[in-house]
């Protein structure tokens, strides 16, 4: 299980001490913490790892050769970033989590595969099979009056794609 945090300067502030430059001299500004689930589907008490991320992800899909991220905030174009599978190396630091420390491992472009530019308002993001799915809320009661792009399905890409 995933849980991250959305990081937007002004309006969606995260902490200062997840404000961590990378290996390539950029900053992250948001953690995505990963839990452990049972047989029930009940997240562990505490995370295994954390990954430090760029800003406006709302959407992150792990799978055997990467990670992808769907970043996007209002009527820009989104962007989809996909980088190496980071997960199974070395982590680059380690975080401190309810009093543990856990591994983190750092995204930045040393570890980026691919980007995607997509429509506006792309949200979450799935692996299923060989294809990565996104959904946009684009088309919701909320937006969809004002949007340049609504997005009425969800629309997926080949993984070989994403080299």
């Amino acid at each position: 299980l995933y849980v991250g945090e959305f990081y937007r300067p002004g309006n969606y502030e995260t902490p200062e001490s997840h404000h961590l430059q990378t290996a390539d001299g950029s900053m992250n500004y948001a953690v995505v913490y990963a839990y452990e689930v049972d047989e029930a589907g009940a997240p562990a008490g505490e995370p295994s790892f954390a990954v430090s991320v760029r800003e406006q992800v709302q959407g992150i899909a792990v799978y055997e050769g990467g990670i992808a991220l769907s970043c996007s905030y209002g009527l820009p174009d989104s962007t989809i970033w996909v980088y190496e599978n980071v997960l199974g190396g070395q982590a680059d630091k380690s975080l401190e989590v309810g009093g543990a420390r856990v591994p983190l491992y750092m995204l930045d472009s040393s570890n980026l595969k691919t980007t995607i530019t997509a429509p506006c308002m792309s949200e979450e993001i799935a692996v299923k099979g060989d294809r990565l799915y996104i959904l946009f809320e684009s088309l919701s009661n909320k937006y969809k009056l004002f949007t340049r792009t609504r997005m009425s399905h969800v629309y997926s890409i080949a993984l070989g794609e994403l080299v």
